[in-house]
């Protein structure tokens, strides 16, 4: 029965929790009590090796909580978004952070805090730049790693490896805290695959994919250093051919200076003079 369930186990949960495993908990409990002479020590070497993983364990998620304690203050005077999953974003809402949305736009001013490990998402900071205002590295005195930054094992997510447990003496996790300072636009014209252009788009843009475009949302918007002289606005997008939406409008300094029907697919660069 045990072999034969392990056997099943690794073809159709391979990376599943060990919790998935307990099913051969009995049979092995009876097979081990046959055996006398290894009851003893195994029972000895697992209880050693459970108490090491909950003590790294505590020290993983105290990190966290010491961590989300010294911004409780930010928290309370102005806006923050917690670009984290775990324990950071359990102790970060707990404090009155706000998770945000794929490609959130964070306004100057405001603090995002944000983990290596835990899954951070692409923010944009449209009129800003994000400057660091603390920082952590959660680690532990024993080398062993339930997940860790580096490590083959991944708790209960096979992203990380399909360890139940590794041997470690790296870092768990890197936590930072930055602010959004607030930075006049430095290009004119801006093309999505450039450094400049996070810190210019202020909202409804997502991420850079292929280093060239990004995909966008129904509005965006867009910061832009005004020209030396006036010069024509020209847009450069690409539209899919299931795309529903046909037309685009734009506007500029809140005024409409285009609206224009696209081609069904393809490339589609539209423009306007403005004087």
């Amino acid at each position: 029965w045990v072999l034969v369930f392990f056997a099943a186990a690794l073809v159709l949960f391979f990376a599943g929790s060990a919790r998935y495993l307990l099913p051969i908990a009995a049979p092995v409990a009876l097979l081990a009590a046959r055996e006398k002479r290894l009851v003893f020590p195994a029972a000895a070497a697992q209880a050693a090796i459970s108490l090491c993983l909950a003590i790294v364990n505590y020290h993983h998620w105290d990190g966290y909580r010491q961590f989300a304690r010294s911004l409780a203050a930010e928290v309370r005077t102005k806006r923050v978004w917690i670009n984290s999953e775990l324990g950071l974003r359990y102790y970060m809402e707990a404090d009155g952070a706000l998770p945000p949305a794929r490609a959130q736009a964070v306004a100057p001013g405001e603090m995002v805090v944000s983990s290596e490990l835990a899954y951070p998402i692409p923010l944009t900071t449209g009129g800003g730049r994000l400057t660091l205002f603390a920082a952590r590295e959660i680690t532990s005195p024993l080398p062993f790693r339930l997940i860790a930054l580096g490590s083959k094992s991944g708790y209960s997510t096979a992203s990380h490896g399909l360890r139940p447990f590794d041997l470690a003496a790296g870092p768990i996790d890197r936590v930072r805290a930055e602010v959004v300072v607030a930075r006049p636009p430095g290009l004119s014209y801006l093309p999505m695959s450039v450094p400049e252009a996070a810190e210019q788009i202020a909202g409804g843009v997502h991420e850079l994919e292929d280093g060239r475009w990004r995909w966008m949302a129904d509005r965006a918007v867009i910061l832009l250093k005004p020209p030396r002289t006036p010069a024509p606005l020209h847009i450069d997008l690409f539209l899919p051919e299931a795309a529903r939406a046909r037309t685009v409008r734009v506007l500029l300094d809140g005024n409409e200076v285009l609206s224009q029907a696209l081609p069904r697919r393809g490339m589609a660069g539209v423009a306007r003079d403005r004087g």
